[in-house]
């Protein structure tokens, strides 16, 4: 059977699939999704941990993830595991050009395990994570199904909106067209998960099968529209020619979908789906996913010779501290290109896209994953003090002439963005972080950014809509 005649008759099933979705969601519409996905008590029988690296610092430079092989070594108590890294692109033209679509806004990196001993398996994931530098922080059941939701671009969508409609050539997905492909040998992930303008989720699942492996890999790409999967598409095409055969899952968009929600169904053999893949071993100890080098980039680091991402949006608040105001400038405004909010506490409004308060108390206002928030705070009259902030996916930053005075922030801050210091500045930031670049002159252009235990040496090119913005 042609399948573009039996799409024509997808609408009714789609239907009946979100009627059955529902039963036994109880009125959740993050459970239909995930019912609609994935088969029923799927969310019984599988562990989802979000991941990061241990010594996760500002600067966010990408660090390797264990294979899924690791994890299903001989002795394991799991039947499968799976990864997903859900990254979302920059916005503005003028930005992605400037840092060459090196580094997206966000990243989103998480493990799902299954097996029939959760107890023992979480410590076993957990441990095997550690091992490799990456902390696992277990997401219960109403957080795993926030998780779906938020992938599955449901928490953008109108109440009306159907959870699946199928189609050909992509499917609907809450707010969002979507388009899944697989590949036909390993490719670094983070090729996979790095696209101009729309957002991208990779999944890949592993179970074992003998000696063998049977896999499941899936690259769902997102956007607003087909033009926009499109040009994405034909950027794929160009980048992916050394790293293996991508394949368009035609017909099958919304089956592929449930490998990039991160609740582990093993793969299993005979299949005849045509994303599920059987290798060996050595193979399958390839297929490892890069997490961080993701956020605002602020330049390029003249010492480790990439891009220099400030991970100012993450799970927890983030305190940074500038020492001029342009700088400052500059970081709001790519945080907007980054898809931020930015509200200014100044005496005067700053020039650009951004809220304004009157200076006094912080005013912290909590972000979420599809709206982070960045609150500046310009040469406050007195020193905040910002340890224990609420919330998630906020960032303060701290206009300040730095002297003794600072010290207490400084201990909060996570990092700090110094030009031209003086002597005793640059003894006050070396004693609070303990690290420093001494062996590196100061460059016109040339910026320091410092964090506890980590330091680098950045340059900054500005784009023209910022040389405007900045004057």
């Amino acid at each position: 059977m042609d399948p573009r005649r039996f799409v024509k008759r997808l609408p009714v099933a789609d239907a009946l699939l979100d009627r059955k979705a529902y039963l036994g969601a109880r009125g959740d519409r993050r459970a239909a999704l995930l019912n609609a996905l994935l088969p029923p008590g799927s969310l019984a029988h599988s562990l989802t941990f979000a991941v990061a690296p241990s010594a996760a610092a500002a600067l966010s430079w990408p660090a390797r993830l264990p294979p899924l092989a690791a994890l299903l070594a001989p002795g394991t108590p799991l039947t499968g595991a799976q990864v997903v890294v859900h990254t979302r692109p920059p916005a503005p033209d003028a930005y992605r050009e400037l840092i060459q679509h090196s580094s997206p806004a966000h990243r989103w990196t998480y493990v799902a395990v299954s097996s029939a001993d959760p107890a023992q398996t979480a410590d076993w994931t957990t441990n095997v994570l550690a091992q490799h530098g990456f902390t696992a922080t277990r997401l219960d059941d109403d957080e795993v199904l926030d998780v779906v939701a938020f992938l599955g671009g449901l928490d953008g969508a109108a109440a009306s909106a159907k959870l699946i409609e199928r189609g050909f050539e992509a499917c609907t997905m809450g707010a969002d067209l979507h388009a899944c492909y697989t590949w036909s040998e390993a490719p670094m992930l983070e090729l996979l998960s790095r696209f101009p303008a729309v957002p991208a989720t990779v999944g890949v699942r592993l179970a074992r099968a003998g000696g063998e492996f049977v896999a499941e890999r899936v690259l769902r790409l997102s956007g607003p529209d087909a033009k926009a999967l499109l040009s994405s598409e034909t950027w794929l095409a160009s980048g992916i020619r050394h790293a293996g055969r991508l394949q368009r899952l035609n017909g099958h968009h919304a089956s592929a979908a449930a490998v990039t929600v991160p609740v582990c169904v093993p793969p299993s053999l005979p299949s005849r789906q045509s994303w599920t893949h059987v290798e060996p071993a050595h193979v399958a100890g390839q297929a490892a996913a890069w997490t961080g080098g993701a956020g605002v980039v602020l330049g390029w680091d003249v010492v480790r010779q990439a891009h220099a991402p400030l991970r100012l949006f993450h799970e927890r608040p983030v305190v940074g501290v500038v020492t001029s105001a342009r700088l400052a400038h500059l970081i709001a405004a790519r945080s907007v290109s980054c898809g931020a909010a930015v509200t200014v506490q100044s005496a005067a409004p700053w020039h650009g896209p951004f809220g304004h308060a009157q200076p006094g108390p912080p005013a912290v206002a909590l972000g979420s994953p599809r709206l982070p928030h960045l609150l500046v705070l310009d040469r406050p009259a007195e020193v905040p003090r910002l340890a224990d902030l609420p919330g998630s996916h906020h960032a303060v930053l701290v206009v300040a002439d730095l002297g003794p005075e600072h010290v207490p922030l400084l201990d909060d801050a996570d990092f700090a963005v110094a030009g031209d210091l003086t002597a005793p500045q640059q003894a006050l930031l070396r004693g609070v972080f303990g690290t420093w670049l001494d062996d590196l002159p100061p460059v016109p252009g040339q910026v320091t950014v410092i964090g506890h235990g980590v330091a680098a040496r950045v340059g900054i090119t500005l784009t023209g809509p910022e040389h405007h913005l900045l004057g």
